[in-house]
């Protein structure tokens, strides 16, 4: 992501990813490993009201960014 030319934070659930003035909350799941939400992060999911995704990869997150601008 930082290759393409977006800011990336680690040290939150999971990654701060900003890029066109627009920040986007990104919780980050393995396809091949433990795939699904934990509790907290689903009421995470349901409560934040700013922007939240959960990603399998990077494409979904560039692709994310892609339909907001």
């Amino acid at each position: 992501l930082r290759q393409a030319g977006f800011s990336v934070e680690t040290g939150h659930d999971d990654l701060l990813v900003g890029f066109a003035n627009i920040t986007l909350w990104v919780e980050v799941k393995n396809p091949k490993g433990r795939n699904r939400l934990q509790e907290s992060q689903e009421k995470l999911y349901e409560e934040f009201k700013g922007a939240y995704l959960v990603a399998r990869s990077t494409e979904e997150i560039i692709n994310w960014f892609s339909k907001q601008i």
